[in-house]
């Protein structure tokens, strides 16, 4: 996953403060006072990468229900998760546990829980962000892989499992556009949901 993140520069007094928090997964700095030492993209992903390797992998569990996948399609515009299976779109409709998410749906759980200060800027979490001044954040690219079970099976997330979700960080590097000269930090994520037949998706952002 990439960040991109701009400066906004304020006066306050005879300064210029920096201000909000990283919050993509690519970022630059750009527009600043030659007067004010500002760290650069190198120093920033080093200590960002060291402080999340000493933290190591972070874990958490969450019950599939099918409520939430049940809004995930709708909003999506499709009325039933697969061809041929009963409409979603009215008050007594239902998915049956066992249900398995169709690609890509395993994003509308683990959501962020944060408090509205401790948001970013831009209104997203800042879990996995660089520090200021690198303040915005932009989705650069991914890939998303289906393992299979050990004994060589299909292992799709089902409506009704207890999925652990862990995530760590695989890199942080000082990147410079090169049209613009504006720095920015690449930060790649790797999220892996397991179940309980053994790791059914593994998500790199």
């Amino acid at each position: 996953m990439a960040l991109s993140s701009a400066v906004q520069a304020a006066r306050h007094s005879s300064q210029t403060l920096f201000r909000g928090y990283s919050s993509f997964r690519r970022f630059s700095v750009h527009h600043y006072r030659r007067s004010v030492a500002v760290p650069s993209a190198t120093s920033i992903a080093e200590s960002f990468l060291s402080r999340f390797q000493s933290l190591g992998p972070q874990t958490r569990s969450q019950f599939l229900d099918a409520n939430q996948l049940q809004l995930l399609s709708l909003t999506l515009n499709r009325p039933s998760l697969y061809p041929d299976t009963p409409s979603l779109n009215n008050a007594s409709a239902s998915i049956p546990a066992g249900t398995p998410l169709p690609p890509g749906y395993h994003l509308v759980y683990f959501t962020p829980a944060f408090l509205e200060y401790e948001l970013g800027v831009d209104g997203t979490d800042a879990s996995y962000n660089p520090e200021t001044p690198f303040t915005r954040r932009m989705w650069a690219g991914g890939e998303v892989r289906w393992p299979r079970a050990a004994d060589g099976s299909p292992n799709p997330l089902r409506v009704g499992q207890e999925v652990q979700e862990t995530t760590k960080v695989l890199s942080a590097e000082p990147k410079v556009v090169r049209k613009t000269g504006e720095e920015m930090i690449v930060v790649g994520v790797e999220k892996e949901f397991r179940n309980e037949h053994g790791v059914a998706i593994i998500d790199r952002r």
